[in-house]
């Protein structure tokens, strides 16, 4: 990994930037059929529950610093 990033702060950037790209589409994905505030929200909050129970490593690598 020290041969494409600089430091531990770039690799960290990296992932996060792949991270909320990830979350972004499946969120996106999620809400594409809503219909109203109350109704986006509800499928927001399961596309992130889901997203937890689904992509356990990449959210954990996420959150860590």
């Amino acid at each position: 990994m020290q041969h494409y990033f600089a430091g531990k702060a770039d690799l960290l950037r990296a992932s996060a930037h792949v991270l909320r790209g990830e979350i972004e589409r499946h969120v996106g994905e999620a809400v594409r059929d809503a219909r109203g505030p109350a109704d986006t929200l509800r499928w927001v909050l399961l596309a992130i529950v889901e997203l937890g129970v689904t992509a356990v490593v990449p959210l954990l690598a996420g959150t860590r610093s």
